[in-house]
């Protein structure tokens, strides 16, 4: 059936003047001839755009894969951390697809719940920079012993501590805006919310467990050096900011113009207020 249907859609493309591209489905434009406007439905119809779909919603899904990864590589600076962070987040969807199916005998599983990697996608990134941050502002805050791997377990006990508290507020509020979804009377869209939570609580769990193993792996993390300049007495603020540009802008025009005020008006940041209104 699907074979003779494949034809007769292929016919009515020619016929139409329309046809399916990567990124533009034929269903999509109108189908026009001779002024009349036409339209049609059929189930095995509708398994053939869903097998275009797949396939064109795989090609997004790999592009936005290697966007992240060579978004990780370009702020971390190393490969092997990006090689590391992109296993760990995106080996939170079969961890959860098991905890899912197996432990919480929830048997459905449908092309919404496939979204939950873009979700994890952008969770995940934002956790481990927020690891890998905390890391080194450790280098700068922690003081080093003469044990090397002393030091090493100090920093890496700073880094986790602020990590964890950090990113449990933020994984919490959204696994539980996702749960909320699980009240929903909709099946597919009740799974879905229960699914995307338990990913991101997955999540959290592998890049507190995972990720500082392979930072300690990873060869040259133990002796980072911090890229800002310090000077003597006086500790280093924004060490992972590599565009002195930014600092020059904040302290020159930004500063100066959220605090500007009239000489009549004493007090009063004119230009913060107007910044707000706007």
């Amino acid at each position: 059936y699907e074979a003779y249907f494949e034809a007769v859609e292929q016919d009515l493309f020619d016929h139409f003047g329309v046809e399916s591209t990567l990124l533009q489905s034929a269903y999509l434009t109108p189908w026009r001839r001779g002024g009349v406007e036409f339209r049609f439905i059929s189930w095995l119809v509708r398994s053939l755009e869903l097998r275009r779909m797949q396939m064109m919603d795989s090609l997004f899904m790999l592009c936005t894969i290697v966007f992240v990864s060579l978004l990780i590589r370009l702020h971390t600076g190393s490969s092997a951390y990006a090689c590391a962070a992109m296993t760990q987040i995106l080996m939170s969807i079969p961890v959860t697809a098991f905890v899912y199916r197996i432990l919480f005998r929830i048997e459905y599983f449908g092309l919404l719940h496939l979204c939950s990697i873009f979700l994890v996608l952008g969770i995940g990134a934002d956790d481990n920079f927020v690891l890998l941050d905390a890391w080194r502002q450790a280098q700068t805050d922690v003081p080093a012993v003469d044990d090397a791997n002393e030091t090493t377990l100090r920093r890496l006990l700073y880094a986790f501590a602020r990590t964890m508290d950090a990113v449990f507020s933020t994984s919490l509020t959204t696994a539980l805006a996702f749960l909320c979804m699980g009240i929903s009377p909709i099946m597919p869209v009740r799974t879905f919310g229960i699914f995307a939570a338990m990913v991101v609580v997955c999540n959290y769990v592998m890049v507190l467990t995972l990720i500082p193993t392979c930072m300690m792996l990873c060869e040259g993390y133990h002796s980072w050096q911090v890229d800002a300049k310090k000077t003597s007495g006086e500790r280093s603020i924004g060490s992972t900011c590599r565009l002195p540009s930014i600092g020059s802008f904040f302290e020159r025009r930004y500063v100066s113009l959220m605090t500007w005020n009239r000489s009549s008006i004493k007090g009063t940041s004119v230009g913060a207020w107007l910044s707000v209104c706007c």
